[in-house]
């Protein structure tokens, strides 16, 4: 798909493709990609590979690691990777969150507009008719967002991650370029100079860091490459 950043892929088992260009992929499996990705916005339920190129700029996001032969992008852009999370979860977390900072905002504006209507200062029948049609109609949206808040900070109180299996790690064969963001596990870090595969980038969480080791497949677990790459050192 080519989609002039407005093209839309909805995928209940695994997706598989030439390229992607422009696209927004939500997929319930693997995104198996034969030559690039770009400018995309792709999450996955699974694992997100390209098999022979590059993703470059955009956002992935995969719950059991991400791969290609080279990620990044030139002239400065900004392509973010996230692995080991579920996106059905967090993008309902990012819903609500949105849906109560749009309920405050309709509050607020009502509660001023409430503010601002004074039916007995007007002496005309009609336009104090009027007035309180509107005043009417105005308390009752009032109310019907003072019950939906009620609710949505309820589901944010209770919000809790499910505890899915997942491999927090992103695997790279030949170039991971600057300006590439990484989210893994509680570490984000800006890639700041180029490096060259392959190699597998996991998160080192008590040390605060991302950590760079000898590349594995993403069927092997990122703590274990993690340990694999500290025997080595020792």
């Amino acid at each position: 798909m080519s989609g002039n950043n407005d093209g839309l892929i909805r995928c209940n088992g695994n997706l598989k493709a030439n390229y992607l260009n422009g696209a927004t992929i939500e997929c319930m499996g693997s995104v198996t990609v034969s030559n690039e990705i770009r400018n995309c916005i792709i999450k996955s339920a699974d694992t997100i590979m390209v098999k022979n190129g590059v993703i470059s700029g955009g956002e992935c996001i995969a719950l059991n690691g991400i791969e290609a032969k080279d990620i990044g992008a030139t002239a400065g852009v900004i392509t973010k990777l996230q692995s080991g999370v579920y996106f059905p979860e967090t993008d309902r977390l990012q819903l609500l969150k949105t849906q109560q900072k749009s309920i405050s905002i309709q509050k607020q504006f009502i509660q001023r507009s409430l503010g601002s209507l004074d039916i007995k200062k007007v002496k005309n029948s009609s336009v104090a008719e009027a007035l309180q049609k509107r005043l009417e109609i105005l308390t009752e949206r009032l109310e019907i967002l003072e019950e939906l808040g009620e609710k949505v900070k309820q589901e944010l109180n209770d919000f809790v991650f499910e505890d899915y299996e997942n491999n927090a790690k992103i695997n790279v064969h030949r170039r991971l370029k600057e300006k590439v963001i990484i989210s893994l596990e509680t570490i984000t870090e800006e890639i700041r100079f180029e490096h060259s595969g392959p190699l597998s980038v996991v998160a080192d969480v008590p040390n605060g860091m991302l950590r760079f080791c000898e590349m594995t497949p993403l069927s092997i677990q990122a703590e274990d490459a993690e340990w694999e790459e500290e025997e080595q050192t020792i």
